[in-house]
């Protein structure tokens, strides 16, 4: 039986054991062709899917750390006007004036929520790129890499 995609299974089957026949063509230099193929063609997609897991998370870390640090700000903010959390809050693009402080801390404050928006948006973006079916059945390798990858990006390389 030849198989023009191949299960998870079946890829680490012949990766482990260089079993090239495995794929069912007729003659071995048939069965060698379509692996390097295959080699090929993942390899491309690991690095394509990788690539966007990557950018996603490093996009969520980013937001998250802003989230975090500008909620420590201004709450400290709130207690006691220092200048050296004034300039920190500023190197996020936003202003604090003396004449509005109060006013623009609750501004800063609101904006907050659409930053915890945006992490929301890609964590979802992330959950659905990364969704596998969790059963014994075979999957196609290109699932197998969106898997791997969630489990990389959940480990926090």
């Amino acid at each position: 039986m030849r198989y023009e995609t191949i299960t998870a299974r079946l890829f680490f089957e012949i990766y482990r054991t260089n079993n090239f026949s495995l794929l069912g063509y007729d003659t071995a230099e048939e069965n060698e062709l379509k692996w390097s193929e295959i080699l090929e063609t993942y390899s491309k997609k690991i690095n394509k899917d990788f690539d966007k897991i990557l950018k996603i998370t490093n996009k969520i870390r980013e937001l998250e750390l802003k989230y975090l640090r500008l909620g420590y700000l201004i709450l400290l903010l709130k207690n006691n006007k220092d200048e050296i959390l004034i300039d920190e809050v500023c190197k996020y693009g936003y202003t604090l004036r003396n004449e509005y402080f109060c006013s623009d801390l609750k501004d800063i404050e609101q904006n907050l929520n659409s930053i915890k928006i945006r992490i929301d948006k890609f964590s979802s973006d992330l959950e659905r790129y990364t969704a596998t079916e969790n059963d014994n059945k075979d999957f196609d390798l290109s699932q197998s890499v969106l898997f791997m990858g969630k489990c990389i990006v959940s480990q926090g390389y």
